[in-house]
């Protein structure tokens, strides 16, 4: 299905001119609409193989996902935060950089509707207390790149002032560096 996304969501695809789509196009958008669920699982559903993601960086690496990738990812990501406890409306505050976990991670909460609270590995004890108490952050996730985990006894101080939970993406290599990679506080 070519246009399954635009068939869903656009009545109307095509215009004569400028002011006649000014005019006439309009987005149907369900009033339970949840990115996760009717974006990412809608395509992983009609063309599961799709690409979704293509994420590199520096140093050469690099790692494509599919739809149904991200779907079974943010799937798996989903289960386990409600087996911390996470749920709907609760706040969960993301410390990732730029790295391919943080949308699978951002797919989940947007399935589970968590408010998701991108953050900074730059933020200081101050800034993450600061943010913490005042968004009321059920959780704080990292990632474990080197910047992020150098920072981690910012985040544990933070995380135990201000009764939260602290969790590590992909523990093997947090381990690796000798990091805790769960905390409850």
């Amino acid at each position: 299905m070519k246009n399954y996304m635009l068939n869903k969501y656009l009545p109307r695809v095509d215009f004569d001119s400028y002011e006649d789509f000014k005019e006439n196009f309009t987005i149907n958008v369900p009033e339970d609409f949840n990115f996760g669920f009717d974006i990412v699982d809608g395509w992983a559903e009609n063309e599961p193989g799709k690409t979704a993601l293509v994420w590199c960086n520096d140093h050469g690496e690099e790692h494509t996902f599919s739809f149904n990738d991200v779907k079974a990812y943010s799937n798996r990501i989903c289960n386990y935060f409600k087996s911390l406890g996470i749920r709907k409306g609760d706040r969960v505050m993301l410390i990732m950089k730029r790295r391919y976990e943080y949308w699978m991670t951002a797919t989940a909460l947007h399935k589970m509707g968590i408010v998701m609270i991108p953050a900074s590995f730059q933020l200081t004890e101050k800034d993450l207390i600061y943010r913490i108490n005042a968004a009321g952050v059920k959780m704080i996730i990292i990632a474990p790149d080197d910047n992020i985990i150098s920072t981690w006894r910012i985040l544990w101080i933070s995380v135990l002032r201000c009764n939260t939970k602290l969790w590590c993406m992909r523990r093997e290599r947090a381990e690796k560096a000798g990091s805790i990679t769960e905390a409850h506080s």
